[in-house]
């Protein structure tokens, strides 16, 4: 019962709790905007690595999951 209760507050802490973050650093927001006004590389080059890092735990993730499912699989 005390487990359930405990979930409930840490769940209603996070979903009320204001986080506050900014996604890139001045140097770099300034870089990604003049790249873009100026048609060069770095802009795609950034949103490559933007994806790059968003997909990295995903497969990582993926790839446990499967080698769980197989080494416990019942037969």
């Amino acid at each position: 019962m005390f487990y359930k209760i405990f979930i409930y507050f840490i769940t209603l802490y996070f979903l009320n709790y204001e986080i506050v973050a900014h996604s890139q650093c001045a140097m770099c927001n300034m870089a990604a905007e003049s790249s873009f006004q100026e048609r060069s590389g770095l802009s795609s080059g950034l949103n490559i690595g933007i994806l790059y890092i968003f997909l990295i735990p995903y497969i990582a993730i993926f790839c446990i999951y499967i080698i769980w499912k197989l080494y416990y699989r019942k037969i």
